[in-house]
């Protein structure tokens, strides 16, 4: 496949728009000839010459071209199946033809013939399964049943290997990714399951898309099919000018020509098409004869040059304009690219060589890397279907790779300074921790304008979006949110113990809990992590990042962290998980009361079962609630000193032993204040932008 011109850079910016009118004005309509071998396809397993099952295939050969060249087949498809018997034993055939969706019979009629004989030419070993494509045909049999089934092979393809887009190829990838997975729902669509589609990468330049699937298919299994041919583009085709993805039962093909047949214009015939002065030998050009005017349509036909010289006046007009346009605009925006271009790539440069870890080999930065253009086909062009959520420092979609795998990618926004540190701290953390309530980092990428980091897919999303839905929360009845409880805390210990890093999480909260099919949690979001030497225990920051309600009071007041301010996040995590409250928002009243005071209120005054959420009332152990009540409490102590350790807690969480009492918990309290602008930005949530005062109580006194 060959496309009709190269875009080249020219110096004279008046040449270069004469040769832009020019390519819009005259094209050149070059492609494959209808009867041309695209690509063979046998199988490893033969059958013996002279047998019933050679018998069998014989007779479905002769089938499949005396329906095409008889035009029995105006669907353009044809199945068939032959049984022979050979002593008793069934030797069955299994075969079917499909001709492109916008040939003529005539088409069909010649290529199928054509396509059987090179079945037997091609694949002179006699396979028992094979598979011949056209460009206007496509033959296959096989000895099982393969109507209405989406055949999963490995797909084949063709290119353009020496004619690749040097252009803005980014774009020019995400234009044909964006094309083809339109054309992939138009076609499962369509009752022929067939479609084309054009779009326009510039104002000289055309994407034409065909796809096709076995009219047999599903609409589901369609989709499947072409979805599957075009996540495979990015791997086998990147960049390149023209494309063909060939599967059993579907294809995809794209080109930068016209190479469909676009159907009769109802406007006046076109001009003759300018036949390029270099044409491969596989290659043919299709030149249409216009009819001489007679002499009574002369005058007619004067009128219609007429018209098409002022049209033409008016389009290299708009053109101009357009250039101009363009230009400036690129102009403005080049200073600031490249800026985003330098600053990721000063990351790139700090990014960390993992090489040794635990004790054992570990896979460098270069193999967590993903290609920037499988995201984008994975993601649908992080399109707002495949959206899962939305973080402080961007969205997260849902993807699935080439080979089926899904995965959650978290796209940080490129303008945000603490994306950057976000994304520098989840690749060096998470890439050195495994552990089963862990969410389990795949890969990032850091290319052009784009900071992503690529996940393991967990389908239930996060724990507080089932947790305060006042439906879904009966999902999760108490022996489940104490398994919740349990694995949190095993992870926190990891991150706190025994990793090779001591690291404090610092935004540990219900949204940043991931649930599993089987609702195991696993930690996500490092991207405010810290970690300690072995020697530390606590430090000091000036930029406080967490979530309102989870921070411990010296972390949001002094800005001292430590293990134990993450103890304090668990327990009012905990907290909301026995209750299905969230620990942010408060009741409607007077007081303000919020859940860490309504459980302390509660704890003191003998009845901590009324904490409890009373969607539990069918599944609760009285002794596990209040236990969990009692550790949560512990765990939010004002004085960080006399908070448990996540190895006591896990504990604690498996065995009877006896709990100290617990002082009062370090409190805040709503009032009607507007923050500092500096706590105001630097701390994240949803309520990060509400009027809040913060006040804390003593520790010392209770009510």
């Amino acid at each position: 496949m060959q496309e009709f011109t190269n875009i080249t850079t020219i110096s004279n910016p008046f040449l270069s728009l004469f040769l832009i009118i020019l390519c819009t004005t005259y094209t050149v309509d070059i492609t494959f000839a209808g009867d041309t071998l695209l690509k063979t396809a046998c199988s490893n397993t033969s059958y013996a010459a002279n047998s019933s099952y050679e018998a069998s295939v014989n007779v479905l050969f002769s089938s499949l071209a005396t329906n095409a060249t008889q035009g029995l087949g105006k669907t353009r498809f044809f199945n068939t199946t032959v049984v022979g018997y050979d002593h008793g034993s069934s030797y069955t055939v299994y075969g079917l033809y499909l001709c492109r969706g916008d040939d003529s019979n005539n088409d069909c009629k010649t290529c199928v013939p054509k396509a059987i004989e090179s079945l037997q030419q091609e694949c002179a070993t006699r396979p028992v399964v094979a598979t011949v494509w056209y460009v206007d045909c496509m033959v296959r049999y096989s000895n099982e049943s393969i109507f209405g089934i989406m055949d999963p092979s490995p797909p084949l393809y063709m290119t353009n290997n020496h004619d690749n887009m040097t252009t803005n190829a980014t774009g020019f990838n995400q234009i044909v990714g964006e094309v083809m997975q339109m054309l992939a729902t138009d076609v499962a669509a369509s009752t022929k399951r067939y479609g084309t589609r054009e779009a326009v990468f510039t104002s000289f330049l055309t994407v034409y898309a065909e796809a096709q699937c076995t009219p047999d298919l599903s609409k589901t299994e369609c989709q499947r099919c072409l979805t599957a041919a075009n996540n495979y583009l990015p791997e086998c085709c990147s960049s390149s000018k023209g494309a063909r993805v060939l599967t059993p039962s579907c294809n995809a093909i794209y080109e930068l020509y016209p190479f469909f047949e676009l159907g009769p214009s109802p406007s006046s015939p076109a001009l003759p098409l300018v036949p390029s002065p270099t044409i491969p030998s596989s290659l043919t050009t299709h030149t249409p004869r216009l009819p001489l005017p007679s002499a009574g349509r002369r005058r007619k036909t004067a009128s219609s040059v007429t018209i098409a010289l002022v049209a033409l006046v008016a389009i290299l007009v708009v053109q101009v304009f357009v250039c101009i346009y363009l230009m400036w605009r690129r102009g403005r925006k080049r200073s600031g690219d490249a800026e985003v271009l330098l600053q990721n790539q000063n990351q790139m440069n700090q990014l960390p060589s993992f090489e040794y870890i635990n004790g054992e080999d570990f896979l460098n930065v270069e193999s967590l890397q993903y290609d920037l253009k499988v995201l984008q086909i994975a993601t649908n062009m992080f399109s707002d279907e495949n959206k899962l959520g939305e973080g402080g420092f961007g969205g997260v979609y849902k993807g699935i790779l080439p080979k089926g795998q899904e995965i959650a990618v978290k796209r940080l926004s490129v303008c945000s300074n603490q994306g950057v540190e976000q994304f520098m701290n989840e690749v060096v953390f998470v890439a050195k921790l495994q552990h089963r309530n862990l969410v389990r980092l795949l890969g990032f990428c850091l290319a052009e304008y784009e900071k992503l980091l690529v996940y393991e897919f967990v389908p239930n999303k996060s724990l507080d979006f089932i947790l305060f839905d006042p439906e879904r929360r009966e999902e999760l009845n108490w022996p489940t949110r104490y398994k919740i409880i349990s694995g949190i805390a095993r992870g926190m210990l990891y991150l706190h113990e025994d990793s090779r890093l001591r690291i404090v999480h610092r935004d540990l909260k219900a949204s940043n809990i991931l649930l599993d099919a089987d609702m195991n949690p696993k930690i996500c979001d490092f991207g405010t992590a810290r970690h300690f030497n072995v020697d530390e225990s606590q430090a000091n920051t000036s930029r406080i990042a967490g979530t309102f309600g989870y921070m411990a009071p010296e972390y949001l007041l002094n800005g001292e962290y430590s293990l134990k301010s993450d103890v304090y996040s668990f327990g009012v995590l905990m907290l909301e998980i026995v209750s299905g409250r969230k620990g942010t928002s408060f009741r409607q009243s007077r007081t303000g009361e919020q859940l860490l005071t309504y459980a302390w209120k509660h704890w003191t005054e003998g009845n901590s079962l009324e904490v409890m959420d009373p969607s539990l009332r069918d599944s609760y152990t009285s002794n596990d609630v209040t236990r969990c009540i009692h550790l949560g409490l512990l765990c939010i102590q004002g004085d960080a000193e006399k908070r448990p350790t996540m190895a006591s807690i896990v504990i604690s969480l498996n065995s009877d032993n006896e709990l100290p009492t617990p002082q009062q918990p370090g409190l805040f309290t709503c009032r009607n204040f507007e923050p500092s602008a500096e706590i105001h930005n630097l701390v994240t949530d949803e309520s990060s932008s509400k009027s809040m005062r913060l006040s804390f109580s003593s520790d010392t006194s209770a009510n």
